[in-house]
């Protein structure tokens, strides 16, 4: 495997309702749970970072093979939307799949 062009570390303490924090300091945060139904969530939760992560690197990509194949994009000409969902299933109660369709 090539040596990592990147590396970060994100410590995340009290599950859901706790903090997590990146090692430089730059990502500090108290999460929440998904909204139940009336409740306004006023925290991010832990589905939307990793879905606008997952998007941001997916659109990266998406540049580095277009530059590649002499193909150049403005940033506003890609645009990348990535959906995860939480959803328990019937068969172990506390097993909570994380997809990205």
């Amino acid at each position: 495997m090539p040596d990592p062009v990147y590396s970060t570390k994100v410590t995340a303490t009290g599950g859901r309702h706790g903090t997590i924090h990146s090692e430089d300091g730059l990502l500090d945060l108290k999460l929440a749970s998904p909204k139940r139904s009336g409740v306004k969530v006023m925290r991010p939760i832990p589905e939307q970072l990793f879905a606008g992560g997952y998007a941001a690197c997916f659109e990266n990509a998406l540049f580095h093979v277009s530059r590649e194949a002499r193909r150049h994009f403005a940033d506003s000409d890609i645009e990348v939307v990535a959906q995860t969902a939480l959803a328990a299933t019937n068969r172990v109660r506390s097993c909570f799949p994380l997809r990205s369709p």
